[in-house]
């Protein structure tokens, strides 16, 4: 997965707010 697409996934994710705490561990393990 580039960059980009990460970003937007985490964008994505946060936009939704009950999975802001998943993609904060996405985050934490790249």
């Amino acid at each position: 997965m580039n960059r980009k697409e990460f970003r937007v996934l985490i964008k994505y994710c946060f936009l939704k707010g009950k999975n802001a705490v998943k993609a904060k561990t996405w985050l934490d393990a790249e």
